[in-house]
């Protein structure tokens, strides 16, 4: 009943800010910094952060806010910081790490920062992730456009999509199995599974 009353808040807020922008006249894409539902996303975002100790967590979400974007852009949203707004900068592997994951699963990728009170923003983490794009440099040539090869299925149920946050969820330990195990895998989208042509895989 909580999920009814966000999707149902949400998409009236939703129409509102989308009819603004046509009685704008301007062509504005939109996304919003949540999760379900996304039909009125023009791209898909989500946050990634990692947090030091879930490092399934960015491929998780790469894959299960790609299928439900269904075709349309998606974008991972990093931290610089080491966990939640604590003003470190991670390492530079880490960052490189971080990038090269979110650009594997055709992904754009952006880090959130945070200006000082003047307004100004530390020039030394900027050089760090200057560093950390050119993986993206590297591989975007060799991956855009690409399909991934899956002969499994991982449904996923887009109402738990909060849970994706928590590392002890069965989505969760699905999705690690799988990767351990290197068997070749995607991420369904229960909405899309009549949609879908499931014959590629060999197992759901």
């Amino acid at each position: 009943r909580w999920r009814e009353l966000y999707t149902e808040s949400q998409n009236k807020f939703y129409d509102e800010v989308k009819e603004a922008i046509r009685q704008s006249g301007k062509n504005i894409l939109t996304t919003h910094n949540r999760s379900y539902p996304y039909n009125n996303d023009d791209y898909v975002t989500f946050e990634s952060q990692p947090g030091g100790q879930d490092y399934f967590r960015p491929s998780r979400l790469a894959k299960f806010y790609r299928a439900y974007a269904n075709g349309r852009e998606t974008e991972c949203v990093g931290y610089r910081f080491n966990q939640p707004w604590d003003f470190t900068t991670k390492p530079l592997p880490t960052l490189e790490f971080e990038v090269a994951t979110a650009v594997a699963h055709n992904c754009a990728i952006t880090f959130v920062d945070q200006p000082h009170l003047k307004g100004e923003l530390d020039p030394k983490p900027y050089e760090v992730l200057t560093e950390a794009f050119k993986v993206a440099d590297i591989l975007s040539p060799h991956i855009k456009g690409s399909q991934p090869y899956a002969e499994i299925a991982l449904l996923a149920g887009d109402r738990s999509g909060d849970l994706l946050k928590e590392t002890q969820t069965d989505f969760a330990g699905a999705y690690c199995i799988l990767t351990e195990s290197h068997l070749p895998f995607d991420v369904l989208a229960d909405t899309q599974v009549t949609k879908t042509d499931l014959s590629r895989f060999e197992a759901i």
